[in-house]
């Protein structure tokens, strides 16, 4: 047995570690996909992997990273561990991702020296997370990381004073309390802006977006907001509105949307077809985007039999050519009639519709069910001004009496 052994160990030995011998720039990119305590773990591989790390252009301490301290009982030592991390890391770091989690007690003077050091590293993908009880203040070096690409910040409050990104392309925001006026600065300070998320942020109550260069907006569920006004952001080519239409002046937001004529990606979420305003809102929209390839809209209302004529504030019988029009997902709480007059007309009026999906996701109980039926039979019969246009019908509610 002996020589086979030997002979085993002489062919393990001359095994090629293909690993090691790729370029460095493509180790670098496999590291930037473990986790970071891994990619700190490969200094004990080889002379060669000793010092690799240290130059991975990617650092995210997440959930997984503070998790791995706690299960150790180390939570305690995360800012020294982090500082440590930073200050032995030779090159330079285009992205940071930190979440901070709401068991942890830490200064914010750490998370200024570490956006300090971030900025003379040619940061260019920044990701902030603090999930404390209450917001934290947005650390005053962020403006010193003037070469940011993509700025994420999440559950800080942003002051009024805010400075210019000359270069920031990506703008998120999620949670964020603003001070008065800081919205506004802060697009007005962003000259080549693209993308910009606002996500249950609170603060102010009127939103004027002023943008040439937007062409992405998505805005979701804004505590007390009353009005959204994006007249000046007229190059929007994908807008996403998840709001309370009820808590708005959907005139103005009428005037807004209207005005944007190179729309090509819509998402509603928070219609009521049960509300006429709502109703006439979405058909003068339908009739003023003409260049709209994909509608996805969220419909409320319960109106299950059709409404008589005098309450009946506005159908979609008009004509008007969606000519782009590709792609539509209708989602309902329940079948309305009015919601089966908009599916009517985005069939009727799509020439190059390719696939209509209809969502229902609650019914009235099992003595509906007969009316279900019914219902996505007629889908399925609607007249269609696209030859491919297909027709999808789906139901994720419960038939139980």
């Amino acid at each position: 047995m002996a020589p086979l052994v030997r002979k085993a160990n002489r062919v393990g030995h001359n095994n090629i570690d293909r690993i090691s011998d790729l370029p460095v720039n493509v180790i670098e990119c496999i590291l930037c996909h473990l986790p970071i305590r891994d990619v700190v773990r490969t200094s004990i591989l080889s002379r060669k992997w000793r010092y690799i790390w240290v130059s991975v252009p990617q650092l995210e301490f997440g959930c997984d990273f503070f998790l791995y301290c706690y299960e150790r009982n180390i939570g305690n030592q995360v800012p020294g561990i982090i500082t440590d991390i930073l200050l032995l890391h030779s090159g330079p770091v285009s992205k940071f991702t930190l979440k901070i989690p709401i068991n942890l007690s830490m200064e914010i003077t750490c998370l200024n020296k570490w956006i300090l050091f971030l900025s003379k590293r040619g940061i260019e993908d920044l990701d902030l997370a603090c999930y404390q009880d209450e917001s934290q203040k947005m650390p005053s070096h962020l403006f010193y990381c003037q070469g940011l690409k993509y700025l994420k910040l999440e559950n800080f409050t942003l002051p009024a004073d805010f400075r210019s990104f000359k270069s920031l392309l990506d703008l998120q925001l999620l949670y964020v309390e603003f001070e008065f006026g800081a919205l506004e600065r802060l697009i007005s300070s962003c000259p080549i802006l693209d993308s910009l998320t606002l996500g249950y942020c609170y603060g102010p109550d009127c939103i004027n977006i002023s943008s040439p260069t937007l062409t992405v907006l998505c805005i979701e569920h804004l505590q007390e907001i009353k009005s959204i006004c994006f007249k000046k952001a007229q190059n929007l080519t994908d807008l996403t509105l998840k709001i309370e239409p009820a808590a708005i002046n959907l005139q103005l937001l009428q005037d807004s949307i209207t005005s944007l004529k190179y729309l090509k990606y819509l998402n509603l979420d928070g219609v009521n077809f049960d509300e006429p305003e709502d109703l006439l809102f979405m058909a003068a929209l339908l009739k003023s985007s003409p260049n709209l390839v994909e509608l996805v809209i969220m419909i409320y209302g319960w109106a299950v039999a059709p409404l008589p004529n005098h309450q009946r504030a506005v159908d979609f019988s008009n004509s008007c050519c969606l000519s782009q029009l590709q792609t539509v997902n209708i989602t309902v709480v329940t079948a309305s009639e009015h919601a089966l007059d908009l599916t009517r007309f985005l069939l009727a009026n799509s020439p190059s519709l390719e696939i209509l999906t209809f969502e229902v996701l609650h019914w009235l109980g099992r003595k509906h069910y007969e009316k279900l039926l019914t219902i996505s039979q007629d889908l399925l019969r609607l007249g269609r001004a696209s030859p491919r246009a297909e027709v999808k019908f789906l139901y994720f509610g419960n038939t139980k009496k």
